[in-house]
């Protein structure tokens, strides 16, 4: 596929709408690279080779998401699946740790927001919002009243699992479903991000327990990072079936970037192939429903053109080009989420 190109004009309009909008990316999980080989996301990074193997790729750090425009990052704890008992609640507090040294050590650049009304004053002050989930509830250790230690340790969103089930829900990647619907925490540890105000992750999360989990969930829920299954059938992929159980919630998919779950056997197309997943929530419930979920630093390759975040005003490029009005733009950039988040979490929230 040919690389696109814009008349100047729209470009230009493009990237005046871009860093102008409230851009939020749902999911990186940057701080992989953090702990495991000591990446200072202070200072640019020089973004990866295509194809070199290389799973610690840091396609994002401070100055480039700056550069990016992006004005709201989420940043993944990752729990190793194979970690077990208390060695899962450790490794999660370690991280987490860590991400707060991190950004107070980065001040002049970053602030950590647990809710979205934080998180609009730290942008307005002209610093990123960092805002933390946790991916994966295998983290807890069977213990729901963790949530809430989670909830005062700054975590903002929580996933339901991560590569593999647990006793809250069933992953996608579970290849004979262990039960249906919510597993014997399920509905506590749900009930308890009700309370606690923490928004509820599916992603990665199997049909078997989607909808229930979406059910039981009193506010809108997320999908932060994943794609549609329609253009590229994958498991961790969103049916249309969830992908209108999503939209009844009220809820966005953020859209990830990764060629793997964005086209048949991951064949490295080009960064459009992120808007024609776009294109197909739009179609089949609405744009308003529709996100930015990237996973960078999280994956080994990228779509063609989008080495790392700095190339993300192509994205708000192509959505004009296609016919999107700036106001579902803005949507799409990050509006849309902040909505979902602040009505699963504001002052009406449970």
């Amino acid at each position: 596929m040919a690389a696109p190109t814009y008349p100047e004009d729209l470009v230009a309009r493009a990237r005046a709408l871009h860093f102008a909008s409230p851009v939020a990316d749902l999911h990186a999980d940057t701080f992989i690279a953090v702990r495991y080989v000591g990446c200072d996301i202070r200072r640019r990074h020089a973004p990866p080779r295509v194809w070199r193997w290389n799973p610690l790729l840091q396609h994002c750090d401070l100055p480039r998401l700056r550069e990016g425009g992006v004005r709201y990052q989420g940043f993944g704890v990752v729990v190793p699946p194979w970690a077990r008992g208390r060695a899962r609640w450790e490794h999660a507090l370690g991280t987490l740790r860590l991400m707060h040294h991190t950004f107070a050590g980065a001040r002049d650049q970053v602030t950590l927001a647990v809710l979205p009304g934080d998180a609009e004053r730290v942008v307005s002050d002209g610093r990123l919002a960092a805002f933390i989930g946790v991916e994966g509830a295998h983290a807890l250790d069977g213990d729901p009243d963790r949530v809430a230690l989670l909830r005062r340790a700054g975590v903002s969103y929580l996933g339901l699992c991560h590569f593999a089930s647990n006793d809250v829900v069933v992953s996608s990647g579970a290849r004979r479903a262990a039960y249906r619907g919510l597993g014997p925490i399920g509905g506590a540890v749900i009930d308890a991000c009700d309370e606690h105000r923490v928004l509820v992750d599916l992603a990665h999360c199997h049909e078997a327990s989607f909808f229930e989990a979406a059910e039981r969930c009193r506010g809108p829920v997320v999908v932060t990072h994943g794609a549609a299954r329609a253009l590229a059938d994958h498991h961790r992929n969103v049916s249309d079936e969830q992908l209108r159980t999503l939209a009844a919630k009220g809820g966005v998919l953020g859209v990830i970037f990764f060629p793997w779950y964005l086209t048949r056997f991951g064949v490295r197309d080009d960064f459009r192939r992120v808007v024609d997943h776009i294109d197909h929530i739009a179609a089949t419930v609405g744009p308003e429903h529709a996100a930015l979920g990237s996973d960078f630093d999280g994956y080994v390759w990228t779509p063609r053109g989008l080495p790392d975040v700095t190339a993300l005003p192509l994205i708000t490029c192509e959505l004009l080009a296609r016919g999107y009005t700036e106001e579902q733009v803005r949507g799409v950039l990050g509006a849309n989420f902040l909505r979902a988040w602040r009505a699963a979490t504001g002052p009406g929230a449970p």
